[in-house]
C-alpha cells in the first residue's frame, strides 16, 4: 500500500496522506451488496427518536426488515422483537436499517436541491457580495440522511 502526501493550502495544518489501497474500511453500518435489493438505497435511523423515525417515514423511508432475514442468519445480529411495527429490523447500537425505493430517492434528493440546496447557496452568495468578501466559510452540502 502507498501513500503520497498532498500539500494542504493551510500552513499551520500538518499535510494530508492519501492512502491508495485496493480495500475499503468494513464498518460495522456497511451492509454487503449481495443483500441490498438493487431497487432501494439504505440508510439508518435512530427507532428510539419517534419525531426522528416519523420524519424519515414521511420522507419515503421503509423499515427494512428483508436484510435482517439474512444477514441476521449469518452473522446473528440482534433485531428489535418488542412485538411493534419495528419487530424484525436490523438493529446496530440505537440504528435501525431503512430504505427507500430510488425513485423516490432521486425525487427528494431533486426537491431538496431546488428548495433547499439553491436557495441557500444563493443567500451566501449574496451576503458575501454585500459584506464584501468571504465571511460565510464552508461549503453548503445536501443532507446526508434522512
Amino acid at each position: 500500500m502507498e501513500k503520497e502526501q498532498i500539500k494542504n493550502n493551510d500552513e499551520n495544518k500538518a499535510p494530508m496522506v492519501k492512502w491508495n489501497k485496493s480495500w475499503g474500511y468494513a464498518g460495522p453500518l456497511n451492509i454487503p451488496n449481495e443483500l441490498k435489493n438493487s431497487s432501494f438505497v439504505y440508510g439508518w435511523v435512530r427507532y428510539n427518536d419517534p419525531g426522528r423515525l416519523q420524519s424519515s417515514l414521511a420522507q419515503g423511508w421503509e423499515i427494512d426488515k428483508e436484510v435482517m432475514k439474512e444477514y441476521g442468519k449469518k452473522y446473528q445480529l440482534p433485531s428489535l422483537d418488542q412485538g411493534t411495527p419495528i419487530s424484525g429490523a436490523l438493529c446496530i447500537g440505537q440504528l435501525m436499517l431503512v430504505r427507500r425505493k430510488k425513485e423516490i430517492d432521486k425525487e427528494f434528493k431533486d426537491w431538496e436541491q431546488s428548495q433547499v440546496i439553491e436557495p441557500a447557496k444563493a443567500a451566501k452568495k449574496k451576503l458575501q457580495e454585500e459584506v464584501g468578501g468571504d465571511v460565510v466559510r464552508g461549503e453548503i452540502k445536501e443532507h446526508v440522511f434522512a
